[in-house]
């Protein structure tokens, strides 16, 4: 972390101890810092208590100190951001579902990938989980509490709805994924609407078909 004060520690020698008195007399221009208190009334434990103490604890030698608000890369560190290819992902949720701390999270109603910087432990079980291989991790601290705590959207688009029904029952991002992996396939060519129906309007169309023609299927 760049900060404007002198280094404020170093590492001396012997030889060192005559030039220390120098050093001494510079620090004490310095601001005092301040000990952090934590008020237990205000402090809610939740299931992540310890990292929220920390990132509180970090927050206020940064306020004491250089109180920056940059991003500093540090890797193989328990914490930073989780990055997706947009273009790739099919919003499938499968990152959301091995998330162990909620730091990604689904858009409830409307199709959305959501994500919480300060709630990653850079685990890497949605990378290892998404498969479109579309995620990458980013090891990092921020020392934007906003940034860090803001929760974002990652990805969001309407979803697909049924072409018989209207209902919604995929994103639109699934469906032309189907579509282009098995519409050309013999099963599908001659039926390639059907993947763009939910699955009630799917088996109904199947049915009404084989009405139509009984013998189709025969042939």
């Amino acid at each position: 972390m760049k900060c404007s004060q002198p280094q404020r520690i170093r590492l001396i020698s012997p030889d060192d101890l005559a030039d220390l008195y120098p050093s001494l007399a510079i620090s004490l221009a310095w601001p005092v810092i301040m000990p952090m208190t934590v008020n237990q009334a205000d402090f809610q434990p939740a299931s992540n208590a310890k990292r929220s103490l920390l990132f509180q604890a970090i927050d206020h030698l940064n306020s004491q100190a250089a109180a920056v608000d940059n991003v500093l890369a540090i890797a193989n560190i328990p914490y930073g951001v989780v990055s997706i290819n947009s273009d790739k992902c099919t919003l499938c949720m499968s990152c959301v579902a091995t998330c162990p701390t909620q730091a990604l999270k689904d858009g409830g109603d409307t199709p959305a990938l959501k994500f919480t910087e300060q709630d990653c432990v850079q685990c890497g079980l949605c990378e290892a989980a998404c498969p479109e291989k579309v995620i990458s991790l980013v090891a990092q601290i921020n020392f934007n509490p906003q940034q860090r705590q803001q929760v974002q959207i990652l990805k969001k688009e309407p979803p697909f709805e049924c072409i018989r029904c209207g209902s919604e029952f995929a994103t639109q991002s699934m469906v032309h994924k189907m579509i282009e992996m098995v519409g050309a396939h013999s099963a599908f060519s001659a039926n390639i609407e059907r993947l763009k129906m939910c699955g009630d309007c799917r088996v109904k169309d199947m049915f009404e078909d084989i009405l139509d023609d009984p013998e189709k299927q025969l042939r």
